[in-house]
């Protein structure tokens, strides 16, 4: 068997979001098959959930990579053509097929398209392979291991002519290049040779516990030092009020549930947080939702801003929604690559009790909150401890 054959999906099981937008070139699966496209209906009408597979990444000045050790970021030449189209950003990895999981990764990149003039919408190709073929190549940034590249040269993986070594990880396993075929597209390529390479310490992956089998080197690595406190942030909800560490003051403990307004099983649930909300405040207890992707790359998205505000009326909640903010996305939220996720805190913002992956039922959740709050009345606060809570998990 070739070892180096190439990957299709992995099983999953659950209603997990996995934070995915990695695609194929060459016919290479990269990831497995986010949930499908569709519709959900919450009070007052459907919610559109869609998520392409094969949707372009969208422009961002700096580009970090913690399980390939990479930071890159491109010319801003590139952004107007990557906001509009005519550029398409995305990336592709090669993984192990032994076994039963991504045990390991043979090599992973970023890559830039050219889009002629007239070339067919991306999202409505029957054949990937054939809409890539009618796209040009600029260039590719990325990671190969250095004894995969012993059996198959360089030029071979990035599809570019041009292959410059930059760097090397200190244990020799790993080549980093810049790779460019400037072919018709002279200027672009010229753009591309600017692209600023730096190779940074590679993170050790922390696998998922909902699905331990599964390794995406583009995932985000988490940041253990936010995991007793949420940290002194000033986000605002929705409505673009403030918001900071004394929402947790008025209440004993607070669920905090992190949710995408992409995850349908995310969206699917909130009707059951909001009836929960009234249930439980009662008690001392508060249910607060971040909504992650509303924020990007240090800029508030107006689109799923509406598309929250959306969410939030059709489902009938009235608690807080939030905006996160700089120091809760490089915080807590930090790694968080599977929705939705949920955590609890205490008064004065200490993060306590167990993380839950996943969605629940109102019953589930309603045994959860009590079993955290007797164990808050009954233990000292201090750093939550991670564990599984079982349910179901939406992926992206």
């Amino acid at each position: 068997m070739d070892k180096w054959k190439k990957r299709g999906s992995i099983a999953l099981t659950g209603a997990m979001c996995l934070l995915m937008l990695a695609g194929c070139s060459g016919g290479t699966d990269t990831t497995p098959s986010p949930e499908a496209s569709g519709e959900i209906t919450l009070g007052d009408g459907p919610i559109k959930v869609s998520r392409p597979e094969k949707k372009p990444l969208p422009w961002q000045s700096e580009i970090t990579y913690e399980y390939l050790g990479l930071r890159f970021s491109i010319d801003p030449g590139f952004q107007k053509g990557i906001e509009d189209g005519t550029l398409y950003f995305q990336r592709e990895a090669l993984y192990d097929t032994e076994g039963a999981d991504r045990s390991e990764c043979y090599y992973a990149y970023q890559y830039l398209q050219y889009l002629p003039e007239g070339t067919e919408d991306m999202e409505y190709a029957v054949d990937w392979d054939a809409w890539l073929a009618t796209t040009q190549r600029i260039g590719t940034v990325g990671a190969y291991q250095a004894d995969y590249l012993e059996e198959h040269p360089i030029e071979t993986i990035t599809g570019c002519p041009e292959n410059t070594e930059v760097g090397r990880s200190e244990d020799g396993k790993w080549v980093y290049y810049l790779s460019t075929d400037a072919g018709q597209q002279l200027e672009l390529g010229e753009l591309w040779r600017k692209t600023k390479v730096e190779l940074i310490d590679r993170a050790t992956y922390e696998a998922n516990p909902d699905i331990p089998g599964f390794y995406d080197v583009f995932d985000t690595a988490r940041n253990n030092d936010a995991a007793s406190f949420i940290g002194d942030f000033h986000a605002q909800d929705l409505d673009g009020n403030p918001v900071d560490l004394s929402v947790f003051a008025d209440y004993q403990l607070t669920m905090v549930n992190v949710m995408t307004t992409w995850c349908s099983s995310c969206v699917a649930e909130m009707p059951d947080l909001a009836k929960l909300s009234g249930e439980v405040e009662k008690d001392g207890v508060q249910i607060i939702t971040i909504v992650a992707d509303t924020m990007f790359d240090g800029a508030v998205d107006e689109e799923k801003l509406e598309l929250s505000k959306q969410i939030r009326s059709s489902s009938g909640v009235e608690y807080p929604m939030l905006v996160p903010d700089e120091v809760l996305l490089s915080g807590r939220l930090k790694g968080i690559n599977a929705y939705p996720e949920t955590f609890f805190v205490n008064s004065e913002g200490n993060i306590v009790g167990n993380t839950y992956y996943g969605t629940k039922s109102f019953d589930e959740w309603n045994g959860i909150i009590a079993q955290e709050l007797a164990a808050l009345n009954n233990a000292s606060t201090g750093g939550g401890t991670v564990s599984m809570g079982g349910g179901t998990v939406g992926m992206s």
